[in-house]
């Protein structure tokens, strides 16, 4: 509602929001959240905090949004979602192939770990597909 408000506010016509997160898969899912610290909503408690709260997000893949956008192009993907970036990757393989979009990736071992994979997994897919893997300290 915020970047809704945001966006009329300031006379913007060419973004459009979507009300799901991405993933691998077409699914509602519960997250986990807490009113302090909402950047850090996930499927998984990730730091423990004792007083979360779950909320049911609808989820899918970006091979699927995209494919019915009206959008013609992807020039750039930033994924920042808390241990979920192989899943968001793994839902786009399709699009990051046929459009090769720069992407931003913020990738931390101790979320990754928490979703059973390492970093590395994102670092070898993105690498076998043709990108080179830059970090950024």
């Amino acid at each position: 509602d915020i970047l809704n408000e945001n966006i009329r506010l300031n006379n913007i016509e060419n973004v459009t929001v979507y009300s799901f997160g991405l993933s691998d898969r077409a699914d509602e899912i519960p997250f986990v959240y807490f009113k302090g610290g909402s950047a850090l909503a996930s499927p998984v408690n990730l730091i423990n905090h004792p007083k979360t709260e779950k909320i049911n997000c609808r989820i899918e893949p970006l091979d699927s949004i995209f494919s019915k956008s009206i959008h013609r192009r992807l020039d750039f993907l930033k994924c920042d979602v808390e241990g979920c970036e192989l899943s968001v990757i793994k839902g786009g393989l399709e699009t990051i192939h046929r459009e090769l979009p720069i992407i931003m990736i913020e990738l931390y071992e101790g979320w990754c770990e928490q979703f059973g994979y390492s970093a590395v997994h994102v670092r070898d897919l993105l690498s076998e597909m043709g990108y080179a893997v830059y970090l950024i300290n």
